[in-house]
């Protein structure tokens, strides 16, 4: 009876482990780099977990959960409530979709559907800021997120296997 308590609340903390890193990379979005200008051009950490969970482990980032770590980006950035969940939602959506086009596949093949998704974020982020702020915002610091976020991601994928390979076997 006991050993079977135990298997279950191991089962649940390893369900948990996908949404718990994500949220993770939305704090560690959040850490203060002393470079000039750095905020605006800060990875978008969330939406490498998003992407790579909704390609490996779909059945452990349910839409709740990446609704959850949207809002918490929203809160920690002081964007309007909403933006980051939309934004990760239709990743989401659209990865998780795409799946059984990258399972299987080379990790080139993977970064580079990364790069446009992430672009596609960038885009759906930039229209939405400047449709909410009544002015165009400018690209520049958009395209240098972009570029940060595309050539960190190899990293933090690394990261997230070995994080699915020693905890999510199966």
């Amino acid at each position: 009876m006991a050993p079977m308590i135990w298997q279950r609340i191991d089962g649940l903390w390893r369900a948990l482990i996908p949404v718990s890193v994500t949220v993770m990379l939305v704090i560690l979005s959040m850490v203060p780099i002393p470079l000039d200008g750095y905020g605006p051009v800060a990875p978008m950490f969330a939406l490498m977990g998003i992407y790579y969970w909704a390609i490996h482990r779909p059945d452990l980032m349910p839409l709740v959960s990446v609704f959850a770590v949207g809002v918490l980006q929203d809160v920690l950035t002081g964007v309007a409530l909403g933006l980051n969940a939309l934004i990760l939602l239709v990743v989401y959506w659209t990865v998780l979709h795409q799946r059984r086009f990258f399972l299987g596949k080379s990790f080139y093949l993977m970064w580079m559907g990364f790069g446009l998704v992430a672009a596609m974020a960038s885009c759906i982020t930039w229209i939405a800021v400047s449709v909410v702020g009544w002015h165009a915002n400018p690209v520049l610091p958009l395209a240098f997120q972009l570029i940060l976020t595309f050539a960190l991601f190899p990293g933090v994928a690394w990261i997230l296997m070995q994080t699915q390979r020693g905890f999510l076997r199966g």
